[in-house]
């Protein structure tokens, strides 16, 4: 005969299950309402296995299981968690991840509820392992035939590859790499101005410079630089009626 402290606030479910253990299994059952009321119980009325409504105990981020895994006394409870209906694959590894051995589905019968018992009593409760870090083995490569023992990886030398950096910007004479082919050719350009200025070098090419022009130079010297300014054309008056006389006096 074990002591079975049954968590849950459907009225229902502890009516139900309270007839259950009361004329049907050899089991005694203590009930409480909510997680806190249980987490009491626990200490006083020490348990041997613990039943808990699904909701109650994923509630405040599973805080039940917290709650047992701080005391030596009942970290070592077995807890089975009961639902009416079947929980989602993701729900019953979470279950499982904070500590519960088992689930019960409601209605149950008195067998079943026999039997459930029976098989978290004899298992070890994942509480009462200790949750210790281990070490990861990573498997080790094997090496490849005809490859020495150079060929490891060797640890990058940053103070080499700094003064590499400082000799390329103090040395910028080195040699340029060739531009893609998709990329024009400076130097094919500058080749074919050459070709059109008849071959010469360097020297005949000239930059324009339009400030340095003297007008007076432009118009042949017969004005001033001064003479340029813009003027307004003044035409002259024409009087309508002489333009119409003289339209008579051509027709005739």
């Amino acid at each position: 005969m074990a002591k079975v402290l049954i968590i849950d606030g459907n009225p229902d479910h502890c009516k139900a299950l309270r007839g259950l253990f009361d004329y049907r299994t050899p089991h005694v059952a203590v009930f409480a309402s909510t997680c806190v009321e249980g987490a009491r119980a626990c200490m006083a009325e020490s348990p041997d296995i613990i039943m808990v409504n699904a909701l109650l105990y994923m509630g405040h981020n599973f805080a039940f299981s917290r709650v047992l895994k701080r005391y030596g006394k009942t970290r070592v409870i077995p807890v089975l968690v009961h639902s009416t209906g079947e929980l989602e694959a993701l729900t019953r590894r979470r279950i499982e991840f904070h500590g519960a051995i088992g689930f019960v589905e409601l209605p149950v019968s008195a067998g079943e509820v026999i039997q459930e018992i029976q098989e978290a009593l004899g298992r070890t409760p994942s509480r009462s392992a200790s949750k210790v870090a281990k070490p990861v083995s990573w498997p080790t490569v094997p090496k490849a035939e005809g490859k020495n023992e150079s060929s490891e990886a060797r640890p990058v030398d940053w103070a080499a590859v700094g003064r590499k950096q400082t000799e390329r910007k103090l040395n910028p004479g080195r040699p340029k790499a060739r531009p893609a082919a998709d990329q024009p050719d400076p130097k094919a350009n500058t080749a074919r101005g050459l070709r059109r200025n008849g071959g010469a070098g360097p020297a005949s090419f000239r930059t324009a410079s339009y400030d340095s022009v003297d007008p007076s130079e432009v118009k042949g010297g017969s004005e001033k630089p001064e003479d340029t300014a813009f003027r307004r054309t003044k035409w002259p008056r024409i009087d309508p009626d002489e333009v119409k006389n003289s339209g008579q006096n051509d027709s005739e």
